[in-house]
């Protein structure tokens, strides 16, 4: 091994990745990080929202409050300026027929709804939306900057090394074929790259995502739309539009069908003048069940992995990358909702 000093081999150069990074590294343990590098990544791609109400049904997010609590906490730490990491919104969640208005006077008054969703209100604030009944608003949101946390990580302990596994305990690093001795922890983060590993066996569901950065001077720098697609303000009249989901063709780069679908639903929905300035993609890491999982790899010792983030990775990953590590640093066991799936 040509790290015979590290005690953990961190595989994964995005979001779940540099969060094991940090905490391992901030309790004083001898971490090695590699990631192959590639530029589509869910990480790259997604927009980071951290929303309560999700779905067509307007349904509370899974266990959202122990997830945001850890979020925010984890985010707050390391934010720096004048790069910020949380951006606080709300979303306009656009309701296109009475029935989606019923819908959503049902969640009104009852906990935990209540903390989140206001009264729907005519569109009249926003005359660029096309085929809108009303508007639910939600708030408060947050928009986590993924790429800035992975950066704020290698600012903080230094990026990670070229590299990816051939095998769970066999590595490419720099060139050279190593292979990790018993001792040493090795702990998967690759998101849906894990399925390029061989002997790695996992449920997971992994599809592709597309989205559009967009240049535009008539959108709102507060608010998130979600009315048949979502628009999200990066700042600096610069916004995320997305997105566009492949379910049977999971290569990673974007391609001209996804842009020209995005473009569709945008003008058909937001009457709007902007400039597409960028098209990016990446393999959402989804699971069978659509939750998070980590803990031993089976069949492999002292071989670890966190997956199935999925779309709400800015929501999950500080809460689950603490609960693995903690288990790693001092015994501390890992909740049984966490455990890997076995069908």
């Amino acid at each position: 091994m040509m790290y015979p000093d590290a005690e953990f081999l961190v595989v994964g150069g995005g979001l779940a990745g540099a969060l094991t990074v940090h905490q391992l590294r901030s309790a004083d343990r001898q971490v090695v990080w590699i990631d192959r590098q590639f530029d589509h990544t869910a990480t790259s791609t997604g927009a980071g929202i951290m929303n309560p109400i999700t779905g067509r049904k307007f349904v509370y997010s899974w266990q959202f409050d122990r997830f945001f609590d850890r979020a925010l906490e984890i985010y707050s730490i390391l934010e720096k300026e004048p790069l910020p990491i949380l951006h606080c919104l709300s979303i306009q969640k656009g309701l296109a027929t009475p029935g989606d208005v019923n819908n959503w006077c049902l969640r009104l008054g009852t906990a935990p709804y209540d903390r989140y969703m206001r009264e729907p209100e005519l569109p009249t604030r926003y005359p660029f939306l096309n085929g809108c009944y009303q508007l639910g608003r939600i708030d408060p949101v947050f928009r986590v900057d993924m790429k800035q946390v992975v950066q704020a990580v290698c600012d903080k302990w230094g990026g990670p090394i070229n590299g990816e596994m051939r095998s769970p305990r066999t590595a490419w690093i720099n060139g050279q074929l190593l292979t990790m001795t018993n001792n040493q922890t090795v702990i998967l983060a690759t998101g849906a790259p894990i399925k390029d590993i061989q002997d790695v066996h996992l449920p997971l569901a992994p599809y592709q995502g597309q989205a559009l950065l967009i240049h535009s001077a008539e959108l709102p720098q507060d608010v998130i739309f979600h009315h048949k697609l979502k628009v999200v303000p990066y700042g600096n009249e610069i916004f995320w539009v997305g997105t566009f989901d492949r379910w049977d063709d999971r290569q990673e780069v974007p391609d001209a069908q996804g842009r020209q679908k995005l473009e569709d639903d945008l003008n058909a929905h937001f009457h709007i003048s902007y400039t597409v300035i960028d098209h990016l993609s990446g393999i959402r890491p989804s699971s069978r069940t659509r939750r998070p999982f980590a803990g031993p790899l089976v069949g492999w010792e002292n071989t670890y992995v966190i997956n199935g983030l999925g779309t709400k990775g800015a929501s999950l990953a500080p809460l689950v990358v603490d609960h693995l590590c903690r288990h790693l640093l001092s015994g501390e066991v890992i909740p049984e909702e966490f455990k890997q799936p076995t069908f």
